[in-house]
């Protein structure tokens, strides 16, 4: 198993003053909370590869 180096989350703009543009500021905690959980799908090793030879 490879271990990552770095975590991405999913709650890019996820803030008050995005939030409140489109009335759903009362949203910004479940919204975060979900962006932030980890993930638990892992790549196949060949997509791995075909990754990391990209870079």
């Amino acid at each position: 198993m490879v271990a990552a180096a770095v975590v991405e989350t999913n709650a890019f703009g996820c803030n008050l003053p995005n939030l409140a543009g489109y009335d759903i500021s009362h949203r910004i905690e479940s919204t975060n909370g979900k962006g932030a959980q980890p993930r638990t799908h892992v790549l196949p090793e060949a997509e791995l590869a075909r990754r990391q030879a990209r870079r």
